[in-house]
């Protein structure tokens, strides 16, 4: 588990039982749920969105931590550093090698306020095309979801 935290570059060590699950945010049966990764297993999504400072980072990185302790491949990113990888991947060749070794794992975006280029939109739908038949993906956002496609 260790090893694949390491690898996985999730930015903190956190797990479920960190999230708090009061009355009002009305998410113990939701954390439940999803804590035995079967949503990994069947190629589901996940996608939590809200205002800064509503937990929605932590609640991905928990579910990361909880994916690598059941022993499955995990890789968080958030857009900037995506972007950076984007960029040199087309530069020196290896834009679809990037893709591929993004298949068959959990994939953590972050993705914060701000535009995206054409560059990037065009990258994460590819991505999000792979993912949705062979991997799940987790996205933590402030943007609407109209605005992240």
């Amino acid at each position: 588990m260790k090893f694949l935290v390491r690898i996985s570059k999730l930015r903190y060590e956190s797990t479920l039982e960190q999230i708090i699950c009061s009355t009002q945010r009305n998410l113990t049966e939701t954390i439940s749920k999803l804590s035995d990764c079967s949503f990994i297993k069947k190629s589901e999504n996940i996608l939590i969105s809200g205002a800064t400072g509503a937990g929605k980072e932590l609640s991905g990185l928990c579910q990361g931590h909880q994916a690598c302790s059941m022993g499955y491949k995990v890789s968080y990113f958030n857009m900037n550093r995506f972007y950076e990888r984007i960029s040199i991947s087309k530069l020196d060749g290896t834009f679809n090698k990037l893709l591929n070794n993004l298949q068959d794992k959990l994939i953590i975006w972050m993705i914060l306020a701000g535009t995206f280029d054409n560059n990037l939109r065009l990258a994460l739908l590819q991505h999000w095309k792979i993912a949705m038949v062979r991997s799940s993906t987790i996205i933590a956002s402030q943007l609407p979801i109209k605005k992240l496609v």
